[in-house]
């Protein structure tokens, strides 16, 4: 007799590992084979520990994978928002050199004018020199004309 805590199960035999011509040799008895009940309870309730496990896993693996969908979203967005502040500041340095080119080219232009006018200034200063003296000139001409008709 078996123990309390065994159970008892009928067995047939698996033919498909056999060869075929050994088939007709075996008969199909009914054999009793014991195995231990709380042991296979005990398995039982490790298969359900394993797959509550599992489960809490996939609901992780799911949470996380969420987080790092939006995390990814994020980087995304941040990495288009760098990208445009990039171009944004290669035209704006395009601008400046553009800019400042005008400028420099502004500056030997006025630099160039102020050159011209100093020179047209220094032309006129000495026509308004030479009429000033030839005015004196003239001045005191006439004064000695004037002088010379009263005498």
């Amino acid at each position: 007799m078996a123990p309390a805590n065994w159970s008892t199960t009928s067995v047939t035999p698996d033919l498909a590992y056999l060869p075929k011509k050994y088939h007709e040799y075996i008969v199909p008895s009914v054999r009793r084979i014991y195995f231990d009940a709380t042991r296979q309870s005990e398995l039982l309730q490790q298969l359900v520990v394993a797959q509550s496990k599992i489960k809490k896993l996939e609901k992780s693996k799911d949470l996380l994978m969420k987080k790092c969908e939006q995390h990814m979203a994020t980087a995304g967005a941040y990495q288009q928002m760098e990208q445009d502040a990039r171009d944004v500041i290669e035209s704006l340095r395009q601008e400046l050199a553009e800019r400042e080119e005008e400028y420099e080219n502004d500056r030997l232009s006025d630099a160039e004018d102020i050159k011209r006018l100093r020179a047209e200034r220094d032309v006129f200063r000495d026509k308004y020199n030479g009429l000033k003296v030839r005015y004196a000139d003239l001045k005191e001409q006439n004064e000695y004309e004037n002088q010379s008709l009263t005498d």
